[in-house]
């Protein structure tokens, strides 16, 4: 801790502790669902894309 944030209250500091956390686990939630959605859509799009090989053979 630096001496400028030893002098402060004890509970702000502690506020401020949990702003900075959560805002962090915020983001990294945000880009998580992100992520998977990516996923997800690459997933559905190769097994469309295969879907539509097989049928193109099939003919």
């Amino acid at each position: 801790m630096t001496k400028e944030k030893s002098k402060n209250d004890p509970a702000e500091l502690f506020v401020n502790e949990i702003k900075e956390l959560s805002s962090s686990f915020t983001n990294s939630l945000d880009t998580f669902f992100i992520d998977i959605e990516k996923g997800v859509d690459r997933i559905f799009s190769n097994h469309s894309d295969n879907n539509s090989s097989k049928k193109n053979k099939n003919e």
